[in-house]
């Protein structure tokens, strides 16, 4: 409401300012020619490396989190089978990145982060990105949409919304610690070279529904279907 009763002021001002050009009269206001337009909202696009054409790009990097806590490794390996510590979101790492007053050979008693993985299994959607380590984009909306949300189990925005990506729902597997739910682009990137089943991993798996007795869902949902997600502007 705040933001809404300031667009309004600044364009009466400007309202203001066009009266006192046209009638000659000199007028005690900071006139400008532009209409006010507020900054457009910001999200990361996971998977993707660039923006759609209702943004602009930010920065770009690679998806990181915690461990992919759960995963079967044999103990001899050395990576154990779980870092229960940690942040639960992901991060949109930059490529570039800037260090402080780093103390080498503290991993012990620091926080971790690993490079995200795409799981999707050897069957259904995204299979052919299996085990490769996720890019991301951080990306600015455009036309002075100032608000966004994740709106999961469909492709399309509602009325008056914008759609600026849609994709697959996920998360961590049903049996590892809980992470936030993103929006992986449909049509995901790679980042070349990743490709291998790394206990380190961060992961992110697409969410696939489960219908049971206490499930609690509507019947148009049905076992087996991956869950879809778009991000909505406005």
């Amino acid at each position: 409401m705040d933001k809404l009763i300031k667009i309004l002021i600044v364009n009466i001002v400007i309202t203001a300012c066009l009266i006192s050009r046209i009638s000659g009269e000199a007028l005690n206001l900071q006139c400008t020619s532009e209409p006010y337009v507020p900054v457009g909202t910001t999200y990361i696009r996971y998977g993707r490396t660039v923006c759609p054409d209702t943004a602009d790009l930010v920065y770009s990097g690679v998806l990181a989190g915690a461990k992919g806590a759960g995963i079967q490794s044999a103990p001899e390996s050395g990576y154990g089978n779980e870092e229960p510590g940690g942040g639960s979101n992901y991060l949109c790492l930059t490529n570039t990145p800037q260090f402080d007053q780093s103390v080498p050979g503290q991993q012990d008693s620091r926080a971790r982060l690993y490079a995200a993985e795409y799981r999707s299994g050897e069957a259904g959607a995204l299979q052919q990105y299996h085990t490769y380590d996720a890019p991301c984009a951080v990306c600015q909306s455009r036309e002075g949409r100032t608000q966004s949300f994740m709106m999961p189990a469909t492709v399309q925005c509602p009325t008056g919304w914008t759609t600026e990506y849609n994709g697959y729902l996920a998360a961590a597997r049903w049996n590892h610690p809980r992470t936030q739910h993103v929006c992986l682009d449909r049509n995901p990137e790679i980042i070349s070279g990743t490709k291998s089943v790394n206990p380190r991993s961060a992961i992110s798996y697409l969410f696939q529904v489960e219908v049971g007795s206490d499930s609690g869902l509507p019947p148009a949902y049905e076992t087996g279907d991956d869950l879809t997600c778009a991000i909505c502007t406005m």
